[in-house]
């Protein structure tokens, strides 16, 4: 397992573990939120592309994860989320083999 940050041509991957990862969390006939969500935080001001981090296993990512500016009244603080995970690999405690 890799973790490492984000790079440009990861993008599409990125929307497609966030796709399967909240699937069954979508309105029926409807597309997940998060990968939206994921969209517009990297096209806003908030966005820390050194906070964008991506699990890879053998060469495919398999997670995501993202901090983002936000502020707690005036006080700058760091979003945490979405962070998507495979299906096949939720719940397993340990992304190791």
């Amino acid at each position: 397992m890799l973790i490492r940050r984000e790079i440009p041509a990861g993008v599409a991957a990125i929307r497609a573990v966030h796709s399967a990862a909240f699937a069954k969390t979508a309105q029926p006939g409807q597309a997940p939120v998060e990968p939206g969500l994921v969209d517009a935080l990297r096209a806003g001001d908030a966005w820390l592309p050194e906070l964008s981090l991506v699990a890879e296993r053998d060469g495919e990512v398999v997670g995501h994860v993202v901090c983002s500016r936000a502020h707690v009244g005036a006080t700058p603080a760091l979003g945490l989320g979405p962070i998507g995970v495979l299906p096949s690999l939720q719940g397993k405690g340990s992304a190791r083999r």
